[in-house]
């Protein structure tokens, strides 16, 4: 209770630093509260650096932070863009051998 009555209020939304929880406004007019397949897949999965991968497919990190934390909403296309780049480094990981 201590913890979510401390937060910040900023022109793009709410944020609970001590939770590491954000609600952005643009978010309240979302058909769905729930994260999307897209959000869900970078939340579940923290060790994916997202300013790398952002900066490996030609897009800046704090836009990728303001899809993944619901702040922005990626086109199509872009989205599109993002998944290929996951399926790459799916089949690059698929790939890998460390026999000599």
């Amino acid at each position: 209770m201590e913890q979510r009555q401390e937060y910040e209020i900023s022109t793009i939304g709410i944020h609970w630093r001590k939770l590491d929880e954000d609600v952005s406004f643009e978010s309240f007019t979302y058909d769905e509260a729930e994260p999307s397949a897209f959000q869900r897949f970078f939340l579940e999965h923290p060790e994916i650096n997202i300013a790398e991968f952002s900066k490996a497919i030609g897009l800046n990190p704090s836009l990728m932070r303001n899809y993944i934390n619901g702040f922005k909403k990626p086109s199509r296309e872009r989205e599109q863009l993002i998944l290929d780049r996951i399926h790459e480094l799916g089949k690059i990981y698929s790939e890998v051998s460390f026999a000599s």
